[in-house]
């Protein structure tokens, strides 16, 4: 019978991580279905994704505290939070192994309500936020709720590399005349290249941040509108012009 030349394990894992940072997500897919020395290197590869919830995030944590299992886990890039309870969601960010997840990139935050936690807690949580998610870099707020527009200012400028910010169906407790009033003493990092903002009062709310505030903010940001309620048209163009001015001068 003839023998099967195989590759040296050394090789076969420089091999991986050069496809897995070259993107080349599946040639590493293809090259484990034919191949079961690299299944097992390849499949932390694979699935750069992280997607957690009420049924797995205990269970996610337990894994992430293995040190047999850590490092492959850590290597994920893109971390998806859907965890409604509020007091839930603190006990994920707040476990020691949950900073582990160093390489971050991406992060969504999908439908919890920060205002059910007490001051003192959410500020907490944004500390240990900073501290976890030093490389992220892109993160969407989907369905969230805030005490008002500077509280959402707060948990975002908690990532120190954040660029690219986006706002989906954002909720304030306090009413739009208050957002609206604060919004000339608030500022937006300068370090921000993408501002998306897809409906509810966030839309007129940081619009308005952008064109009353003194501060200086980055003057090739990308500000992208979706769904603008009717109700809110009126504001949002009074708020477009009078950024436009801004910038004209």
């Amino acid at each position: 019978m003839l023998s099967v030349p195989r590759l040296p394990t050394e090789l076969c894992e420089r091999v991986i991580d050069s496809l897995h940072a070259s993107r080349e997500r599946k040639a590493v897919a293809s090259c484990s279905l034919v191949c079961s020395t690299w299944t097992q290197r390849s499949a932390f590869h694979i699935f750069a994704d992280v997607h957690l919830n009420n049924a797995n995030w205990r269970s996610f944590l337990e894994l992430l505290a293995s040190p047999a299992s850590s490092s492959g886990i850590a290597a994920a890039s893109r971390l998806f939070i859907n965890i409604p309870d509020a007091e839930d969601l603190y006990a994920l960010i707040m476990a020691p192994s949950f900073a582990r997840l160093r390489s971050i990139e991406h992060l969504s935050l999908h439908n919890a309500d920060l205002t059910a936690l007490p001051l003192k807690m959410q500020s907490t949580l944004e500390s240990a936020l900073a501290r976890c998610m030093k490389n992220t870099t892109s993160v969407e707020l989907n369905a969230m709720t805030f005490h008002d527009l500077g509280s959402c200012l707060r948990l975002a400028m908690s990532f120190a590399k954040l660029a690219q910010l986006r706002l989906v169906n954002v909720l304030f407790l306090k009413y739009l005349e208050h957002n609206m009033a604060s919004a000339a003493q608030l500022a937006l990092p300068t370090s921000w290249v993408v501002l998306e903002v897809d409906g509810g009062e966030a839309i007129p709310a940081f619009v308005h941040c952008l064109a009353a505030s003194t501060a200086a903010f980055n003057p090739c940001l990308r500000l992208r509108l979706e769904n603008v309620e009717e109700g809110h048209v009126g504001l949002v163009q009074k708020s477009l012009a009078k950024l436009s001015v801004r910038f004209s001068g």
